[in-house]
């Protein structure tokens, strides 16, 4: 996806409480409670994004040894590239409800629409890009966020157009 006109469209999830309890199903194996899929509809994935705020830095545990980061990718495994995401992302006000700070983070990510399937979770696909804002976004080189602690404000997902 080497389009130098990217045009991305950051939709906010509504997190909406919902009062409906789910209907009870008596029959675990009724017929109409399975899903059919396709091959394409099985392997179909969604683009997420979640928008982080700092806090505070992280005093350094030393008795936390079993923390193992994982790094950023350069691109996800649709071709779109971090490269281009950046420049859309300097380019245009994409956040506008919330003012940007130093180091807020944002993580884009890759996810199956359909992340379980007959009770089963599927797999991490592990793909994700990283960055940081610094009075502008930058790519998160390494590990720069570890040693920093976030909240999460809003996520959703992206549509490319």
């Amino acid at each position: 996806m080497s389009n130098p006109e990217l045009k991305l469209n950051f939709v906010v999830d509504k997190n909406e409480v919902t009062t409906t309890e789910k209907k009870i199903v008596h029959n675990k194996n009724s017929r109409r409670n399975k899903i059919k899929l396709n091959r394409d509809e099985y392997q179909e994935t969604v683009i997420k994004w979640s928008l982080s705020k700092y806090l505070q830095p992280v005093k350094e545990n030393p008795l936390n040894t079993e923390f193992f980061p994982i790094s950023s990718s350069k691109s996800l495994s649709n071709g779109l590239s971090a490269d281009s995401i950046l420049k859309y992302l300097n380019s245009n006000l994409v956040f506008d409800f919330y003012e940007l700070k130093e180091n807020d983070k944002l993580n884009i990510r890759m996810e199956y629409k359909h992340p379980e399937m007959y009770r089963k979770s599927r797999p991490y696909i592990g793909n994700f890009i990283s960055f940081i804002f610094k009075m502008e976004w930058e790519i998160n080189k390494g590990f720069d966020h570890i040693h920093n602690s976030y909240t999460e404000l809003n996520e959703g997902k992206i549509i490319i157009e």
